[in-house]
């Protein structure tokens, strides 16, 4: 199941959208973090290094668009 759906000609206010859609999960999810030796802490750590991993690929695609329209820009 994909955290976000992620479109490759998304624009950017599109990815912009998505990208605080996952900063405020992680934030809700840090907030309710339980404790380490607890029996929730292994299904919470998977879903936060999920997020994060979502978040990592977003703003990867964030900079990537930034860079083609700086191209375009000096062309």
């Amino acid at each position: 199941m994909a955290i976000i759906d992620f479109q490759p000609g998304a624009d950017k206010a599109e990815l912009l959208k998505q990208r605080d859609l996952l900063r405020a999960q992680l934030e809700q999810l840090n907030a309710a973090e339980p404790d380490e030796d607890s029996e929730l802490y292994d299904d919470w750590a998977d879903e936060h290094e999920d997020l994060e991993d979502a978040l990592d690929e977003l703003e990867d695609a964030l900079d990537e668009l930034e860079d083609a329209l700086d191209e375009l820009e000096d062309n």
